[in-house]
């Protein structure tokens, strides 16, 4: 019963606790790459520099991944304190 118990407080508190700091990071859409054989010069350029942003935009997006991981890490480590101390609370009982 005391496992059962357990479990139940631990995804209860997963959910809360993920639903509370959630991270918007938003994958940059690709550009669209003109064929070689029929855009302008223009449509290069502007293509080049659409290809730019997307990369600045994609670096970013790998920098909020990476933050949204170590603090998810950082996380369930706390949530994990939390029900572990829970826990001996209820044993003591």
């Amino acid at each position: 019963m005391r496992c059962l118990l357990a479990s139940a407080l631990l995804i209860a508190g997963l959910a809360e606790t993920v639903n509370a700091q959630a991270y918007s990071c938003y994958r940059p859409s690709e550009p669209r790459i003109p064929s070689g054989y029929t855009a302008t010069k223009r449509e290069m350029e502007r293509t080049n520099e659409e290809v730019n942003q997307y990369y600045l935009d994609i670096e970013r997006y790998i920098e909020c991944l990476t933050k949204e991981g170590q603090h998810a890490i950082s996380e369930i480590e706390d949530v994990s304190k939390t029900f572990k101390r829970a826990i001996d609370e209820f044993n003591r009982r």
